[in-house]
């Protein structure tokens, strides 16, 4: 045992200079340097004949794809269903699954789930990663976001499964897994090039339960983990945390007041919702506020709307998501603080003004990690 137990400190040390030797001194450097290694490793095997249905995809295209899969931007220079053949297809799965969740949360998850024991400095970085302040709360924070990653994205894969399945048979279930954590990523890539290249959901504008399933997907994965925490404990304490409320109501705001202009702006353009009815143009416009935020996909033609449609998505897409989930932007919370004047939110009180935007800020956006802690403690004493 004493020899096992001087190996493994050698191979830490090993590990720790070999990280000193490449410059990789915080744990932010090592995080960003992972993302940079994944997008290499994904360029690589998309660039491998294998990948592609026709030839090979050259170096500088299979780069901008496995970028756009890692940070889940979902911006595409070849269409994913026409281009990829499903080698190529489980490669772009899975850099978007390690890019929505992080590859740190990812590799820390399975070295627990192994029981491999952490050592200083990987407890350190986990923490970096999930944004906690401590180790039992950086593996506790961990658990958290792939169990509620993993069941959303489970169900979203049943849900789909009643749609695909019957029209594309056994291959069904391939695209049932990749849209359903495409959605929940908000990636944006589809396989739906099928029905012509860059097409999108356009092909299933009138069928709600598609729409309604993916948006549920793209909302469960932009709310964040630590708000369907306390959601799932409402029914105990009975209250939400600032950060909830503003995260919930905003998005809401946003969701319906996104649905309302698009819908007014795009009412009669008959390129884009003019030929649909009622409920349709009503569902296609929900749809597109939801997306537009965070997700990419689409139901319409989004070359065909108006300038000032295009306007409203920019500012909707520039806004973002909400902090600590799978979706980009500059997130809801700043933005709601931002429009605050004189440190008093609309929504709710608050019991000093700040004497700044900056100071606005960080006094009113509450600490994850408090909640995290309060849940935990009950957990315990439970």
């Amino acid at each position: 045992m004493e020899k096992i137990k001087n190996i493994r400190k050698r191979l830490r040390h090993q590990r720790s200079v070999r990280r000193r030797k490449l410059g990789l001194s915080t744990p932010t450097q090592i995080i960003c340097v992972s993302f940079i290694a994944v997008i290499a490793l994904g360029t690589l095997l998309l660039t491998l004949p294998i990948a592609s249905r026709h030839g090979r995809l050259d170096v500088l295209n299979a780069m901008f794809t496995a970028t756009s899969a890692t940070c889940v931007t979902g911006l595409v220079v070849r269409d994913t269903w026409t281009q990829f053949t499903w080698f190529g297809q489980a490669v772009v799965l899975l850099l978007i699954q390690v890019g929505g969740l992080g590859l740190v949360t990812l590799t820390s998850f399975f070295a627990l789930a192994m029981r491999r024991r952490m050592g200083f400095r990987d407890l350190r970085l986990l923490g970096e990663s999930v944004s906690a302040d401590g180790y039992d709360q950086a593996k506790s924070v961990l658990k958290i976001v792939v169990g509620l990653a993993a069941m959303f994205e489970g169900i979203g894969i049943l849900l789909l499964l009643f749609a695909f399945v019957p029209q594309f048979g056994l291959e069904g279930v391939w695209i049932s897994v990749f849209t359903a954590i495409s959605a929940f990523c908000n990636a944006g890539f589809d396989l739906f090039g099928r029905f012509g290249a860059y097409s999108s959901l356009a092909p299933y504008v009138n069928n709600y339960y598609v729409q309604a399933v993916i948006m549920f997907m793209i909302i469960s994965g932009g709310l964040g983990f630590m708000v369907w925490v306390e959601l799932c404990q409402w029914y105990q304490k009975r209250r939400l945390s600032l950060h909830a409320k503003v995260v919930l109501s905003f998005s809401v705001i946003l969701w319906l007041g996104g649905a309302l202009g698009l819908g007014l702006m795009e009412w009669n353009n008959p390129a884009t919702l003019g030929g649909l009815s009622v409920p349709g143009k009503m569902m296609a416009s929900l749809f597109q506020s939801v997306s537009t935020r965070t997700a990419g996909m689409n139901t319409i033609d989004l070359a065909a709307c108006s300038p000032i449609s295009k306007l409203l998505m920019s500012v909707l897409q520039f806004i973002g998501a909400a902090p600590g989930s799978t979706g980009g932007g500059v997130k809801v919370t700043p933005i709601c603080f931002l429009i605050v004047k004189d440190g008093n939110v609309r929504m709710m009180p608050v019991a000093e003004p700040a004497s700044s935007t900056a100071d606005r800020i960080v006094e009113m956006v509450p600490d994850t990690l408090d909640k995290l802690t309060a849940y935990l403690d009950s957990k315990k004493k439970d």
